[in-house]
């Protein structure tokens, strides 16, 4: 099952030529350029597997991510969610 991610990855434009490298290698065709800038147009098909962020050569693209702490397996009730931002 793919998880579809409540934030979609940050591009900087300040730093993003709009090469494409990202549209191209996206396996779910979730990105494209519009006005010469990476925009996230079909971000309900972003898997959230981080290659536009592996490949963009500026490094403008980042992911959010979040490391989530399951309870142990003592029996703990709460599970625990920290969400970290670039």
């Amino acid at each position: 099952m793919n998880r579809v991610p409540s934030v979609l990855p940050v591009v900087d434009e300040n730093i993003c030529t709009g090469c494409g490298e990202c549209v191209e290698r996206c396996p779910s065709h979730a990105v494209s350029i519009v006005e010469g800038r990476v925009h996230f147009s079909a971000g309900e098909q972003c898997t959230y597997c981080g290659v536009c962020e592996d490949v963009c050569p500026e490094g403008a693209v980042s992911l959010y991510f979040e490391v989530v702490i399951a309870p142990a397996a003592r029996g703990q009730e709460s599970m625990q969610t920290i969400t970290e931002e670039p």
